[in-house]
């Protein structure tokens, strides 16, 4: 008898555990402290909500969204009694779950690292101490990582009045940040487990912005009544676009964090209920989504860091479907992103490591190397084969490439036409003459008389710009400042000559993506699909919770694909543990018998 599958197929109806979560149930079970570094939908939730419910006591979450912590629970209550304690509940209901805790009744409680540094949890819980704490977004906790929050640095001191085994989970660590969460933690010589943070199902693509509006037309409109996330970097643009398409007729809303609570909620709500396709969206919309059908994920400007975007773009296709991440990035956001952090003014490391993210989300977008290789690098693993052969552009051969020879001729023109105009320019304009421009500005200086002046016509003006920007990724290029405007200088790589670039330049892309978001299925497969998509919408909206909860796209698709008729037949699929069948059988099992008689009977084709 394996009782932690046992308990898996019971409470969550998935088969067995993935090799990293028995090795983090199976530490902490045994005492020991853990680092788990599972990229997202790699079931990190599985590693403390198990132990919960086969351990000897209570376990404690920490977890830094209500949004989060509220999901979490719903989720976690088809196998294990579960409750949040937070500070948007009334005095009343918080006293209560604290009562019920206490008493034995709850065994997975969630709570934020506020509300343990701010108050006085820890002693209300000793009378039934937890038996594991486990810190979620544990990335939080250190300088170096993409979202750091001050009061996860007070964790530690605090649970050294407990015993019990410590837990961190992260999705997005590299090496050094889970060397510095492991000692901020006060973990005692934690197991470090690491899943792979290659995920095959993804397809990244990263392409330069030009007309943001008339790229998210192509984009949304090949992707028409599916789920996703366009990821939008200030709030006025994720409404504005949000309004934009509601009037192409796409389903869609904005969310940030500047949106009235009850707007923010109803959003969300909707979302997550399978009622709405798409959210233009600001990291606010972050680590509470935890809905599994999102099939794609669009950043319409870069991140600030690369272990940011791999968590954003990573909250697409959880339930282990097709599912695309497209990027689309200027060099406009760079300044940006300098300009806050001299507006923040942070201590020198931090600085550093502030600029080296940007850097290194720079060098992934414009670097034509397979997307998942840069990815599964920057976090210390690689790629079984070296590159994914098929889950990015580079490697389905989208992106056109300029090879070393041609990019060192690029650059030397470039950077002559810096140097002959002192650096005083910015990149439009510099474009402008290298693709032989006629507009006033040119005709103004007189740069139509400069001998590079043409030199690159062929690219277009747009495509100089990418290749400017590609020049700066390198450092042969850098930004500057010139009577308080952004100017292009040359950079530390450049000497007395350009020498020839080491890596080649992306120009850009050359053919139309292919989609791989839809799932294989045959034509009665896709009508039953569907219905079974109403069915669960409708349920979901009677029982007050997320559409997921009720069923997943993957476990649908499953229904479709088999169309159980029996109990026995129905503890098959996908994802229904023996809860799940119980409380779905009365309303689902007729539903099937419909559908399979309707099939019999020529009705559905």
């Amino acid at each position: 008898m394996d009782r932690l599958n046992d308990a898996l197929r019971w409470g969550w109806g998935y088969p067995s555990l993935r090799p990293p979560q028995r090795l983090a149930i199976e530490t902490v079970l045994s005492g020991r402290d853990a680092l788990v570094v599972l990229p997202t939908g790699g079931g990190k939730s599985i590693c403390y909500q198990l132990p919960a419910l086969l351990g000897d006591g209570p376990v404690l979450v920490v977890s830094p969204l209500i949004a989060l912590m509220e999901d979490q629970v719903q989720a976690a209550r088809q196998a294990v009694s579960a409750a949040a304690l937070h500070s948007e509940q009334p005095g009343s209901m918080q006293w209560q779950i604290v009562q019920d805790y206490m008493a034995g009744h709850i065994r997975l409680l969630y709570t934020s690292p506020e509300r343990l540094v701010q108050t006085k949890l820890l002693e209300e819980l000793k009378g039934n101490p937890p038996t594991l704490v486990a810190v979620d977004e544990a990335h939080c906790i250190s300088t170096w990582g993409h979202d750091f929050r001050p009061e996860y640095r007070q964790l530690a001191a605090l649970l050294r009045n407990l015993s019990c085994p410590r837990m961190a989970l992260t999705a997005t660590a590299t090496p050094k940040v889970a060397e510095d969460i492991a000692r901020q933690l006060d973990l005692r010589q934690p197991e470090q487990i690491r899943a792979p943070v290659y995920r095959s199902n993804l397809t990244f693509r990263a392409q330069a912005r030009h007309d943001l509006k008339a790229q998210l037309r192509g984009l949304l409109g090949e992707r028409r009544g599916m789920c996703g996330i366009v990821y939008c970097r200030k709030r006025k643009q994720a409404e504005e676009l949000a309004a934009y398409f509601a009037d192409q007729d796409i389903n869609c809303a904005p969310f940030h964090a500047g949106l009235p609570s009850e707007v923010k909620r109803e959003t969300l709500q909707r979302f997550l209920g399978d009622q709405l396709d798409v959210v233009f969206a600001t990291v606010a919309f972050g680590m509470g989504i935890d809905r599994p059908d999102v099939r794609f994920v669009i950043h319409a400007a870069s991140p600030d860091s690369l272990e940011a975007y791999v968590q954003e773009a990573g909250r697409a296709g959880r339930d282990g479907l097709p599912a695309d991440c497209i990027l689309l990035f200027g060099q406009d956001e760079v300044g940006l992103a300098y300009f806050f952090i001299n507006k923040e003014n942070p201590p020198p490391d931090r600085r550093r490591s502030l600029e080296q993210a940007l850097k290194r989300m720079g060098q992934f977008a414009r670097t034509p190397r397979c997307r998942h290789r840069q990815i599964s690098e920057h976090f210390g693993q690689s790629i079984e084969g070296g590159d994914c052969g098929t889950s990015c552009d580079v490697c389905r051969g989208e992106t056109e490439v300029i090879q070393s020879n041609e990019a060192a001729i690029v650059a030397r023109v470039a950077t002559g036409l810096v140097a002959e105009l002192g650096g005083r320019f910015g990149r439009g304009h510099l474009a402008g003459v290298l693709a032989g421009s006629k507009a006033e500005r040119i005709l103004k200086w007189r740069h139509q008389n400069s001998g590079f002046y043409g030199a690159l016509k062929s690219y277009g003006e747009k495509g100089v710009i990418e290749l400017i920007d590609q020049l700066m990724t390198h450092e042969v290029l850098i930004t500057g400042e010139h009577n308080g405007y952004p100017v292009v200088q040359l950079g530390p790589v450049v000497a007395t000559n350009c020498p020839p670039l080491s890596k080649p330049l992306t120009l850009r892309v050359r053919t139309r993506s292919k989609l791989r978001t839809k799932v294989s299925m045959s034509g009665i497969e896709q009508q039953i699909f569907e219905r079974l998509r109403d069915w669960r919408r409708e349920l979901a909206q009677s029982w007050g919770k997320p559409a997921y909860v009720v069923a997943s796209d993957r476990s649908l698709t499953h229904l479709a694909k088999i169309r159980p008729t029996t109990v026995g037949e129905l503890t098959a699929i996908h994802g229904f543990g023996a809860k799940k069948v119980e409380s779905l059988q009365g309303e689902l099992l007729p539903l099937m018998e419909t559908i399979v008689a309707e099939i019999d009977n020529g009705r559905v084709e």
